[in-house]
Protein backbone atom coordinates (compact mmCIF):
# COMPACT_ATOMS: atom_id res chain seq x y z
CA UNK A 1 0.00 0.00 0.00
CA UNK A 2 2.77 2.23 0.83
CA UNK A 3 6.06 2.92 -1.65
CA UNK A 4 9.57 2.28 -0.63
CA UNK A 5 10.49 5.46 0.20
CA UNK A 6 7.86 5.46 3.13
CA UNK A 7 9.07 3.81 5.99
CA UNK A 8 7.12 2.80 8.94
CA UNK A 9 8.35 3.90 12.09
CA UNK A 10 6.27 2.03 14.97
CA UNK A 11 2.34 1.29 15.56
CA UNK A 12 0.10 1.90 19.08
CA UNK A 13 -2.58 0.73 20.34
CA UNK A 14 -4.57 2.35 23.01
CA UNK A 15 -7.43 1.03 25.26
CA UNK A 16 -10.55 3.30 24.69
CA UNK A 17 -10.74 5.87 27.13
CA UNK A 18 -10.22 9.99 27.94
CA UNK A 19 -7.40 10.20 28.53
CA UNK A 20 -6.17 7.23 26.21
CA UNK A 21 -4.23 4.39 27.49
CA UNK A 22 -1.24 2.55 25.43
CA UNK A 23 -1.73 -0.94 25.96
CA UNK A 24 0.31 -1.84 22.50
CA UNK A 25 3.73 -0.53 20.97
CA UNK A 26 5.55 -2.33 18.49
CA UNK A 27 8.78 -0.38 16.92
CA UNK A 28 9.69 -2.04 13.62
CA UNK A 29 13.22 -3.02 13.21
CA UNK A 30 15.53 -1.38 12.59
CA UNK A 31 14.26 0.65 16.06
CA UNK A 32 14.28 4.07 16.14
CA UNK A 33 14.55 6.42 12.96
CA UNK A 34 14.29 4.30 9.83
CA UNK A 35 12.02 1.41 9.88
CA UNK A 36 11.03 -0.63 7.49
CA UNK A 37 10.20 0.18 4.24
CA UNK A 38 6.63 0.21 2.27
CA UNK A 39 6.43 -2.53 -0.63
CA UNK A 40 4.20 -0.80 -3.46
CA UNK A 41 5.71 -0.26 -6.91
CA UNK A 42 4.16 1.84 -9.29
CA UNK A 43 3.78 0.72 -12.71
CA UNK A 44 4.36 3.23 -15.63
CA UNK A 45 0.71 5.06 -15.43
CA UNK A 46 0.52 5.61 -11.51
CA UNK A 47 2.28 8.81 -10.35
CA UNK A 48 3.49 10.38 -6.67
CA UNK A 49 1.51 13.40 -5.07
CA UNK A 50 2.40 15.71 -3.44
CA UNK A 51 3.55 15.66 0.11
CA UNK A 52 0.35 16.76 1.46
CA UNK A 53 -2.07 14.77 -0.17
CA UNK A 54 -3.40 11.31 1.20
CA UNK A 55 -5.79 8.60 1.56
CA UNK A 56 -7.85 7.57 3.49
CA UNK A 57 -9.75 4.39 5.32
CA UNK A 58 -13.21 4.98 7.18
CA UNK A 59 -14.86 2.72 9.79
CA UNK A 60 -18.18 3.38 10.39
CA UNK A 61 -19.80 2.57 14.27
CA UNK A 62 -23.05 2.05 15.94
CA UNK A 63 -22.50 5.46 18.07
CA UNK A 64 -23.98 8.73 17.23
CA UNK A 65 -23.06 12.10 18.06
CA UNK A 66 -25.12 14.44 20.40
CA UNK A 67 -27.21 15.79 17.44
CA UNK A 68 -27.25 11.97 16.15
CA UNK A 69 -25.28 11.80 13.40
CA UNK A 70 -23.04 8.75 13.41
CA UNK A 71 -19.46 8.54 14.39
CA UNK A 72 -16.89 7.54 11.81
CA UNK A 73 -13.61 6.39 12.52
CA UNK A 74 -11.34 7.41 10.25
CA UNK A 75 -6.87 7.05 9.42
CA UNK A 76 -5.09 9.07 6.51
CA UNK A 77 -2.25 7.39 4.61
CA UNK A 78 0.37 9.78 2.79
CA UNK A 79 2.12 8.49 -0.27
CA UNK A 80 -0.66 7.95 -2.31
CA UNK A 81 -0.21 7.57 -5.98
CA UNK A 82 -2.56 8.80 -8.62
CA UNK A 83 -3.84 7.00 -12.23
CA UNK A 84 -6.31 8.05 -14.59
CA UNK A 85 -7.35 12.07 -13.63
CA UNK A 86 -5.29 13.86 -11.04
CA UNK A 87 -7.60 13.12 -7.60
CA UNK A 88 -7.90 9.79 -8.50
CA UNK A 89 -5.81 6.64 -5.69
CA UNK A 90 -4.42 4.34 -7.96
CA UNK A 91 -7.19 1.44 -7.84
CA UNK A 92 -4.45 -1.42 -6.24
CA UNK A 93 -4.06 1.16 -3.92
CA UNK A 94 -7.54 1.63 -2.98
CA UNK A 95 -7.77 -2.10 -3.00
CA UNK A 96 -4.80 -2.50 -0.34
CA UNK A 97 -6.37 -0.01 1.63
CA UNK A 98 -9.44 -2.18 1.72
CA UNK A 99 -7.38 -4.99 2.51
CA UNK A 100 -6.12 -2.72 5.09
CA UNK A 101 -9.81 -1.67 6.37
CA UNK A 102 -10.66 -5.59 6.44
CA UNK A 103 -8.17 -6.48 8.77
CA UNK A 104 -8.66 -4.03 11.32
CA UNK A 105 -11.85 -4.46 11.25
CA UNK A 106 -11.98 -7.98 12.00
CA UNK A 107 -9.14 -7.64 13.86
CA UNK A 108 -4.79 -8.87 13.81
CA UNK A 109 -4.21 -11.40 16.47
CA UNK A 110 -0.52 -10.51 18.13
CA UNK A 111 1.10 -12.88 20.41
CA UNK A 112 -2.35 -14.43 21.33
CA UNK A 113 -4.65 -10.98 21.61
CA UNK A 114 -6.74 -9.72 19.05
CA UNK A 115 -6.79 -5.60 18.26
CA UNK A 116 -9.53 -3.99 16.74
CA UNK A 117 -10.15 -0.81 15.29
CA UNK A 118 -11.61 1.64 18.08
CA UNK A 119 -12.02 5.02 18.70
CA UNK A 120 -11.11 6.73 22.09
CA UNK A 121 -14.99 6.79 23.20
CA UNK A 122 -15.03 2.89 22.76
CA UNK A 123 -16.38 3.22 19.35
CA UNK A 124 -16.12 -0.18 17.83
CA UNK A 125 -15.59 -0.58 13.94
CA UNK A 126 -18.52 -2.34 11.85
CA UNK A 127 -17.79 -1.65 8.57
CA UNK A 128 -14.97 0.42 6.15
CA UNK A 129 -14.42 1.66 3.25
CA UNK A 130 -11.72 3.09 1.13
CA UNK A 131 -11.70 6.65 -0.10
CA UNK A 132 -10.91 6.76 -4.07
CA UNK A 133 -10.15 10.39 -4.50
CA UNK A 134 -6.86 11.93 -2.98
CA UNK A 135 -7.61 14.43 -0.06
CA UNK A 136 -5.60 16.49 2.18
CA UNK A 137 -6.37 15.86 6.26
CA UNK A 138 -8.12 18.72 7.78
CA UNK A 139 -6.51 19.19 11.07
CA UNK A 140 -8.92 20.99 12.96
CA UNK A 141 -13.09 21.30 13.08
CA UNK A 142 -13.08 25.14 12.94
CA UNK A 143 -16.90 25.39 12.74
CA UNK A 144 -18.81 28.18 10.90
CA UNK A 145 -16.72 31.14 10.11
CA UNK A 146 -18.05 34.52 11.64
CA UNK A 147 -19.92 36.57 9.26
CA UNK A 148 -18.10 39.81 8.87
CA UNK A 149 -20.05 43.06 8.93
CA UNK A 150 -19.19 45.70 6.44
CA UNK A 151 -17.86 48.47 8.75
CA UNK A 152 -15.10 45.58 9.85
CA UNK A 153 -14.23 45.93 6.19
CA UNK A 154 -14.03 49.24 6.50
CA UNK A 155 -11.76 49.57 9.59
CA UNK A 156 -9.21 46.72 8.04
CA UNK A 157 -9.15 48.82 5.28
CA UNK A 158 -8.43 52.30 6.40
CA UNK A 159 -5.86 50.65 8.63
CA UNK A 160 -4.45 48.83 5.77
CA UNK A 161 -4.47 52.10 4.32
CA UNK A 162 -3.18 53.90 7.13
CA UNK A 163 0.22 51.35 7.61
CA UNK A 164 0.92 51.54 3.63
CA UNK A 165 1.14 55.20 3.81
CA UNK A 166 3.19 55.18 6.95
CA UNK A 167 5.63 52.15 5.18
CA UNK A 168 8.42 52.95 2.69
CA UNK A 169 5.87 52.03 0.02
CA UNK A 170 4.11 55.10 0.67
CA UNK A 171 5.39 57.95 -1.61
CA UNK A 172 5.80 55.21 -4.25
CA UNK A 173 1.96 54.39 -4.22
CA UNK A 174 1.10 58.12 -5.33
CA UNK A 175 -1.90 59.94 -3.54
Amino acid sequence: MLAADVQIERYLGHAPGTPPVLVFESDIPPSGEGGIAGTFVPDATEFPTPGDAAMWVRWGTTQKTSRGKPIYLRNYYHGAFWKGTHDTVAQRQVTQLNALGLALQTGLSVSGVTYRRAGPRGAVAQNHAAGTFITTRTLKHRGKRKRVTQSEVDKLRDFFLTQLEKSTLGPLLGP
